[in-house]
Formats: C-alpha cells, sequence, structure tokens
C-alpha cells in the first residue's frame, strides 16, 4: 500500500539553520525514519523559503539549501 507523506510550508530563512528550526527539522527527518518505505511518496508544498528569499545572501541559490536541510536528508 501506498503512504502518503505532505510536508508544507517550511519557510526556511537563511543560509544557515537558526537553532528552533534546525531542531524541529532533525525531530522531522528522526520521526519520519519509521514512515518511510519502498513505497512512500514524498510531496512538499507550499512556501520552501520565506519570503522570496529576500534575507538569503545570494536569493538565486535558496532552493540548493532547501535540498542540502531538508530533501537530501530525507532521501
Amino acid at each position: 500500500m501506498i503512504r502518503i507523506i505532505h510536508l508544507s510550508d517550511f519557510h526556511l530563512q537563511r543560509e544557515r539553520l537558526q537553532a528552533p528550526q534546525e531542531y524541529l527539522i532533525n525531530a522531522l527527518l528522526r520521526d519520519m525514519e519509521q514512515y518511510i518505505n519502498n513505497e512512500t511518496l514524498i510531496v512538499f508544498s507550499g512556501d520552501f523559503v520565506d519570503k522570496g528569499g529576500l534575507k538569503f545572501e545570494d536569493p538565486d541559490l535558496k532552493f540548493y539549501y532547501f535540498e542540502e536541510y531538508l530533501i537530501d536528508p530525507i532521501l
């Protein structure tokens, strides 16, 4: 049976995670370990970054940081 995990509205704010955000993301990743298998579909929606990435030093790289902090660890 396919399991769907829907993740939404992370609002990543900067190139470096702030302590509360890092704590929440690490807790999420630990919790997800017990639910992910070969038949799991993970859906990301909503705002990946906050305010279009205005606080990033290089806003063009904002989705690469989202990939580094969330997508890569999940994969």
